[in-house]
């Protein structure tokens, strides 16, 4: 449930930019919609979230670099950068994989 005041200006910290969410009362998340009990689906508007493509590469290492930095404390600035032939070799793997969703735990310490 999200308050209307504090939903106005919610940061997404995946897509890295503002939101507002002051008109969304309830957020329910399924991996499969057809599984959820079709009186609950009646009163949802459905909305479907794909997988993310090869294009989103950037926006999302750079937001798996931040969470780990996080996770230890630091800034992403203050680690070294990546050569630039482990992030062509990150992003042809993302590009070839059918499970992107899973990547990020894959670059976690």
């Amino acid at each position: 449930m999200t308050e209307p005041t504090t939903a106005a200006a919610w940061q997404d910290d995946c897509l890295l930019v503002a939101a507002d969410l002051s008109q969304i009362t309830w957020v329910m998340l399924a991996n499969r919609a057809d599984l959820v009990h079709p009186l609950l689906r009646s009163r949802c508007r459905i909305m479907t979230v794909g997988a993310p493509r090869p294009q989103d590469f950037d926006t999302l290492l750079f937001g798996v670099l931040a969470d780990i930095a996080a996770g230890f404390g630091a800034a992403p600035a203050h680690w070294p950068t990546l050569e630039p032939e482990i992030v062509d070799a990150l992003r042809r793997g993302f590009a070839h994989s059918r499970q992107r969703h899973r990547w990020q735990p894959l670059t976690t310490p």
